[in-house]
């Protein structure tokens, strides 16, 4: 493979005309061919060679090299490559003044040229005469398949008249309300086939649209000045098509089995905090907050990722159909049912009657609503509904036209609750958050060990610092899961001020 690649490279250079780099490169791959041992390798390596010194007007090592390689390429009887040589020869023997050896292997050359002519015209010849002799072939086979599908066209007519005719008295009256009705199932069909084209011209639409505005922001990113905002985008449009791409191929995978769960007990708040954090962005361009409307925290037993997918797609087009200025509601209800109830609300302007009962069916958000020019292909929806029903649990949506619409889901609770804790106001996602934190001794006790490996790493070891920060565990505690919800965003942020005042929180207290 080396030797490939140093003589591609030599010839590259050569096309350039920087001669001098293309004898190196020829040269290495000579070398290689060398420690291959293979002749016909060699000999190629030592004609690249030969042209190399060539174009550098020294032609005595030209001619070496030429004469080194002719007789491997006699010996192999590769034509081609004795053509070039033999014509190598004659041009170097002329640039020399040898024309004793110009004028001999001038005779080589065109005694082989011819002969490599002859073959080639050989070859096309027998080869047109495949050709024809195949579709001579075919077409006899063509022309007896066809006599005897007419055969037994013929036959199988015949015996239908026959049958027919004794039959149409009988079922005269049948035969004709069997055609109407499948005349009307042919029209049905057909009617389909229709609608299921512009359904995927339709959708083709859709997704090219949705991943095309990402795509766009991110191409365009080099017009912007502040790193950190370029960064956020960039992010943020990744974010969303990574989004789109993993509800495509989950609704693809579970449409008809049940989605895989890793089942775990953990606090709702940390998830809700989660979500907010994905759509902060959002939030931002959207100029609307999210507001947290509830003084409990719940202890749930889910598959915490895939319902902080969930939050964040109900949370994504709540923002997308909010007016810029207005805030969205995240709330949440224990049931009698040992069941959660959590509902974003958006102040849209909501979603028509008969939109309502389909607006979770594969793709059919694509006319549920619409906010300008705010397009979805739907798919989030379908995943939100396929992630809470393997929860055993249960989704649906509330909404009046020009009031907004509601969002709403159930996971089931766990018998182990905290007590005590409360989170309030989710603050607006598109304000920088200050680092307040109190921690107890206890916590900080809890957090010092992580803190003194983080100390030793730089904001910019995204990877290292991320892996970390996740081995915390801190769903027992509010004021942590606060800490450590910061202090991964400011890592996301590459935002080392507040990175550093959150680990100064407990290294601070280090004598603890």
């Amino acid at each position: 493979m080396s030797r490939i690649l140093f003589a591609n490279m030599g010839n590259l250079m050569t096309l350039q005309k920087e001669y001098t780099k293309a004898l190196y490169y020829h040269k290495k791959s000579l070398e290689v061919a060398y420690e291959e041992n293979r002749p016909l390798s060699i000999a190629l390596c030592q004609f690249n060679t030969g042209q190399t010194y060539f174009y550098l007007h020294d032609y005595q090592r030209a001619k070496s090299y030429y004469e080194k390689a002719l007789p491997e390429f006699v010996k192999a009887k590769t034509l081609s490559n004795l053509v070039q040589t033999y014509k190598s020869l004659v041009d170097v023997n002329d640039s020399l003044k040898d024309y004793k050896n110009t004028v001999y292997y001038y005779k080589l050359f065109l005694q082989v040229k011819d002969s490599l002519i002859k073959n080639e015209l050989n070859s096309a010849l027998d080869s047109l005469k495949v050709k024809f002799r195949t579709e001579q072939t075919e077409q006899e086979n063509l022309l007896l398949k066809k006599d005897a599908i007419i055969k037994d066209r013929t036959i199988r007519l015949q015996n239908t008249i026959i049958i027919l005719g004794l039959l149409l008295l009988v079922f005269g009256t049948l035969f004709s309300v069997f055609v109407i009705i499948n005349r009307r199932k042919l029209k049905k069909i057909n009617t389909q086939l229709v609608e299921m084209t512009r359904f995927k011209d339709s959708m083709t639409s859709f997704l090219v649209h949705d991943l095309k505005n990402s795509l766009n922001t991110i191409i365009n990113i080099d017009s912007w000045k502040n790193s950190e905002q370029q960064i956020e985008i960039v992010k943020h449009s990744g974010k969303q098509m990574l989004n789109l791409v993993l509800n495509l191929l989950d609704v693809h995978h579970y449409e008809n089995t049940r989605m895989k769960l890793t089942i775990r007990e953990f606090s709702i708040i940390q998830t809700i905090i989660n979500a907010c954090m994905e759509v902060s962005f959002l939030c931002e361009k959207r100029n609307v907050e999210i507001k947290y409307l509830s003084d409990e925290n719940y202890v749930v037993k889910a598959d915490p990722e895939i319902i902080e997918r969930v939050f964040i797609n109900l949370l994504t087009n709540a923002i997308k159909f909010s007016p810029p200025g207005l805030f969205i509601e995240v709330l949440m209800e224990p049931m009698k049912t040992e069941m959660l109830k959590l509902s974003v609300k958006d102040h849209g302007e909501g979603i028509a009657d008969e939109e309502l009962t389909v607006i979770f069916d594969k793709y059919m958000q694509v006319s549920a609503r619409k906010s300008g020019t705010t397009r979805s292909t739907g798919v989030g929806l379908t995943f939100c509904k396929m992630a809470v029903e393997s929860h055993d649990g249960q989704i649906g949506v509330v909404s009046t036209p020009g009031n907004g619409s509601t969002f709403w889901f159930t996971i089931p609770l766990s018998s182990n609750q905290e007590t005590g804790a409360s989170l309030g106001n989710v603050a607006s996602m598109n304000a920088e958050k200050k680092v307040i934190v109190e921690l107890s001794p206890e916590e900080i006790k809890k957090v010092m060990p992580f803190c003194l490996q983080l100390k030793h790493l730089t904001i910019f070891q995204l990877s290292n610092i991320k892996d970390i920060i996740k081995t915390i565990d801190c769903h027992e505690s509010v004021n942590l899961m606060k800490w450590k919800s910061q202090l991964l965003k400011s890592v996301s942020d590459c935002n080392e001020s507040a990175y550093n005042k959150l680990i100064n929180i407990v290294l601070k207290d280090e004598k603890l």
